[in-house]
């Protein structure tokens, strides 16, 4: 796969200054697809754990992130078991979690994948994983990606529909009624002009940011 046709990430510049990146900080990238946002978090001097169900898109982020020389581990699991999977690969002190619910432009423009919309001889497959269904997982992730924070972590999402919106609403609002949590966008953080003018797939998304208190 040449360079042009990796994934482009969506608010690459929103994402890194919503995770308020510090040198040496773990991230978890939940839903690292071809690596795009995880690139950027370890030139920044961040080191990633990255998570995808997607082996293609594990084998093009593991190559992407290589040349960056930097500190990165990637697995394969559904984030929906963000927990266990964290515990199994020995993670703590969590400054940050990124998780992005939209589909990879990869996935969209691999007619073997089943997602394309330019592709009407394409098979009917809408599985991420080739081995494994996988499911939007947004509602059972929530409570176990906030639980794995440090105080002061930030629980960073970025969503692209109005089902998604109100899953992530309702769980900040949940939180931070407890107060353990502070709710950093009120109103979501939505993509610049000059960018939804170089992808149009980008119009959809909107950032949510939630930081928690201890």
């Amino acid at each position: 796969m040449e360079k042009g046709d990796y994934h482009e990430p969506v608010m690459v510049r929103e994402v890194i200054k919503a995770l308020h990146l510090k040198k040496g900080g773990l991230y978890i990238d939940a839903t690292v697809g071809t690596g795009g946002h995880a690139l950027e978090i370890v030139k920044k001097g961040g080191r990633v754990l990255g998570i995808d169900m997607d082996p293609m898109m594990l084998e093009i982020a593991k190559m992407r992130l290589e040349k960056a020389g930097r500190p990165f581990k990637l697995v394969s699991g559904n984030f929906k078991d963000i927990d266990e999977i964290v515990k199994k690969e020995k993670v703590d002190e969590v400054d940050g979690i990124l998780i992005d619910l939209g589909v990879s432009n990869v996935h969209f423009d691999t007619k073997e994948r089943g997602f394309s919309f330019s592709n009407p001889e394409a098979p009917l497959d809408m599985r991420l994983n080739p081995d494994s269904q996988g499911v939007t997982a947004a509602e059972e992730a929530l409570p176990k990606a906030f639980a794995l924070l440090n105080k002061g972590g930030k629980l960073v999402i970025l969503s692209f529909h109005s089902k998604e919106e109100k899953i992530i609403k309702d769980f900040f609002f949940s939180e931070e009624r407890e107060n353990k949590a502070k709710i950093l966008t009120k109103t979501a953080i939505t993509p610049r002009d000059e960018e939804i003018a170089k992808n149009v797939k980008a119009r959809s998304a909107k950032l949510w940011i939630l930081e928690k208190s201890f």
